[in-house]
């Protein structure tokens, strides 16, 4: 139904598309913090609980900017990330994403305007924003990008989601230069649809009804968003997500020096190491994954990484059949039906002690940051055509 549902700690969650309902399966990813605050009232205008336009039963908050306000309302006050010290330096990046859903209210006259300011000591500030237009679910326009070191890494995806609200999401780079900044901020504006970014003139008068809906707003650090993390009055940090299989070498069914493993899932971005994200994680380090661009699949036995590259499909944005067979002579990859043509090597790794979902099997690391909706596992090497067929 679209909905977005909360789980506890230590709880297995699963993930289905907001549009379709077509249940994704697991869903891993690695550690965030959002440092939206949820409950924090706004400046120059009134925050009220209410529904979501066309929802069934979904509350979210309102925003209108007080009656006559010629200043920037904005829809909570600035929240914050300090930047590390070793990111202090000239060529340094620092990558945010946002996420959120969003309605009208009364006539749409009102718009969001989302902000990251990036200052030292409030000193010296340059902004990323992205004003919306909610009558219509599209980018009215886009500021800072492309000068002071702002880059866009992920375009604006803004998606009708079935209870009514538009849903958000944008990410952006900042590359420290000559003048060092130390700290990130977070706000959301109110303006007038249509109005130019960084003029004040005619744009801000309010009439005390017009203003915007929200539910579910994240800013976190990272090259991209993941998940809603509910917050309330100060930021809130998510564990990651650890889903291993434990035991002595698996020997009543596992066979270490040869066999073939066949995957369904989508995912493989990862924050610190350039998209590493694995699908299957075993033992001393060897893996199935991601192995740094979005169409590249691959298996890796802790010296050497074979791949096959499918430039169809893109393992990130949509579900994808792998298979990654081993003997000790051959290693084999194939992707949604395209085959590697096969490598000489030796196993993907001689020891299972542990086996890790959506993870690398000997560390928390290289996480998946997607979901994994079959992982099956033949104690063989299975054929070209074997493999071509379960892949297809």
């Amino acid at each position: 139904n679209g909905l977005i549902e909360t789980a506890s700690a230590n709880t297995p969650r699963f993930d289905y598309d907001p549009i379709s309902g077509e249940c994704r399966g697991l869903l891993i990813e690695e550690s965030r913090v959002n440092y939206f605050h949820g409950t924090q009232p706004g400046n120059g205008g009134s925050v009220t609980d209410g529904t979501a336009t066309g929802a069934n039963g979904v509350t979210a908050k309102k925003f209108v900017p007080t009656f006559g306000n010629t200043s920037f309302p904005s829809l909570f006050s600035y929240t914050s990330y300090v930047i590390p010290v070793g990111s202090q330096v000239a060529g340094a990046t620092v990558d945010v994403s946002f996420s959120g859903y969003f309605a009208s209210v009364a006539n749409g006259l009102y718009v969001p305007d989302i902000v990251v300011q990036v200052d030292t000591a409030g000193l010296n500030p340059i902004y990323a924003e992205l004003l919306l237009n909610l009558s219509n679910g599209t980018v009215w326009s886009k500021g800072g990008i492309g000068i002071n070191g702002v880059t866009e890494l992920i375009a604006p995806q803004i998606t009708l989601m079935p209870f009514g609200m538009y849903k958000v999401t944008w990410s952006i780079r900042y590359t420290q230069g000559a003048t060092i900044r130390d700290t990130v901020r977070f706000y959301i504006q109110c303006r007038r649809k249509g109005s130019t970014l960084g003029s004040n003139t005619g744009t801000y008068y309010a009439d005390g009804v017009n203003g915007f809906q929200f539910s579910c707003v994240q800013y976190e650090i990272g090259a991209f968003p993941t998940s809603y993390i509910p917050t309330t009055t100060s930021s809130v940090t998510r564990s990651a997500d650890n889903a291993d299989m434990t035991g002595s070498n698996f020997t009543s069914w596992a066979n270490s020096s040869v066999g073939t493993f066949v995957i369904r899932g989508r995912g493989g971005l990862e924050s610190t190491q350039n998209g590493y994200g694995r699908f299957v994680g075993l033992g001393q380090g060897g893996s199935i994954g991601r192995e740094g661009l979005s169409t590249r699949v691959g298996i890796w036995d802790t010296t050497n990484i074979f791949t096959v590259t499918n430039n169809s499909a893109d393992v990130v944005n949509r579900n994808s059949n792998i298979a990654a067979s081993f003997d000790g002579t051959l290693r084999r990859v194939v992707l949604n039906g395209v085959a590697s043509s096969g490598i000489s090597g030796r196993n993907i790794n001689t020891i299972f002690t542990q086996i890790g979902l959506g993870k690398n099997g000997n560390s928390s690391t290289n996480y998946l940051n997607g979901t994994l909706s079959r992982v099956a596992y033949y104690p063989r090497q299975l054929n070209d055509a074997q493999m071509l067929y379960l892949t297809t």
